[in-house]
């Protein structure tokens, strides 16, 4: 099993059996325009790697406000 479909890193969400992982990565800080490309991804790919499946990349996230959101579909 590994950590996409391991129910031991989700818990259940309510009574509609959704499940939603334990841990999300926010990207407020580190996760900006003022950042190198190499440097994003490479923080991407290490939490991936550990584990983590969920990513928060908020409409205001930065620096500037509003690139996290916006680099991070690129990964």
């Amino acid at each position: 099993m590994d950590a996409l479909t391991d129910t031991r890193n989700t818990l259940r969400c309510g009574r509609s059996g959704l499940r939603l992982p334990r841990l999300t990565l926010g990207l407020r800080q580190g996760f900006g325009a003022d950042d190198t490309e190499e440097n994003l991804a490479e923080r991407i790919r290490t939490a991936f790697d550990l584990g983590i499946c969920s990513f928060d990349p908020a409409d205001n996230y930065g620096p500037p406000p509003g690139s996290a959101e916006a680099l991070f579909p690129a990964f």
